[in-house]
């Protein structure tokens, strides 16, 4: 997994706090009873912060991350 690349970042290039932020977020979407491939893609395509839940503070940390390192993982991540 480490060689993998979205085309604007490289699997090494997502620090680790980035990484828990992230899986913090998709275990609060999961914990409310949604799919966190869909809620980010969501998200992304309108910048309407409603797709995240507010459960656990996803919604606000979600708004302190990049968008493209959340693409990036969105495609990395998610999509397999």
């Amino acid at each position: 997994m480490k060689n993998q690349c979205t085309g604007l970042f490289k699997f090494e290039e997502f620090d680790s706090v980035f990484l828990k932020e992230m899986e913090s977020i998709c275990k609060n979407i999961e914990q409310g009873g949604l799919d966190p491939y869909s809620q980010l893609t969501g998200y992304l395509m309108t910048g309407n912060d409603y797709y995240i839940t507010r459960i656990g503070g996803a919604r606000a940390t979600i708004a302190s991350l990049e968008k493209e390192k959340i693409q990036a993982y969105v495609k990395l991540f998610l999509e397999k």
